[in-house]
């Protein structure tokens, strides 16, 4: 694949089989500017890393059907390493996470999802889709992450259960929370759109 220099779109599912990251070792991909990836959390980061610097990269997917360990400690550390390979200048970060059956639920709060995203200053769209998890939040979280997205036009908080009932443990978040955002979803709920912000 890092014969193709002028590549704008990747789209990979894969998993690994091996711990040698060598495997990547390649010039990169200077021209790319949409990456979607699925694969288990750990698998995404170590190819995203391995394959950085992506210097254009607008847009960053990663779909992650498990975790290689379901401890928040573990996760916030993996999401970290894998954030701080993107550049600063990306748009549009769309994570999707689904507990595998069998999977404890690790109980995640919205802050071991989001902090290692807080860097990234130039976040115009941020979507956040949870499957058969609970995630804990509350409205100063997501204003105090709003915030640090000054560029942001759309945050998409899509939480629930295995049963398909609402798993949010906190309030659905006030409209004033969301500052100059012209889409908020949570949960399902459209809780802000253009029409509705002064």
């Amino acid at each position: 694949l890092a014969t193709f220099q002028n590549l704008h779109t990747l789209s990979l599912c894969f998993s690994l089989w091996s711990t040698d990251d060598s495997q990547f070792i390649c010039a990169g991909f200077p021209a790319l500017r949409h990456l979607n990836l699925t694969a288990a959390m750990d698998h995404a980061t170590r190819f995203l890393v391995a394959v950085s610097p992506l210097p254009r990269l607008e847009t960053h997917a990663v779909c992650s059907e498990r975790f290689a360990e379901p401890c928040p400690r573990r996760i916030r550390r993996t999401l970290c390493t894998l954030h701080s390979a993107l550049p600063s200048s990306i748009h549009r970060v769309y994570l999707t996470f689904t507990r595998a059956t069998g999977e404890p639920d690790p109980r995640l709060d919205l802050a071991d999802l989001l902090a290692p995203l807080r860097r990234l200053r130039g976040l115009r769209e941020v979507a956040l889709r949870c499957k058969r998890m609970l995630v804990f939040f509350c409205d100063d979280y997501i204003l105090s992450s709003t915030a640090a997205w000054p560029a942001l036009e759309d945050l998409e908080l899509d939480i629930a259960q295995a049963g398909g009932d609402t798993g949010m443990m906190g309030v659905i978040p006030k409209k004033e929370s969301v500052g100059a955002v012209t889409r908020c979803s949570v949960g399902g709920y459209c809780v802000a759109d253009v029409h509705s912000i002064a």
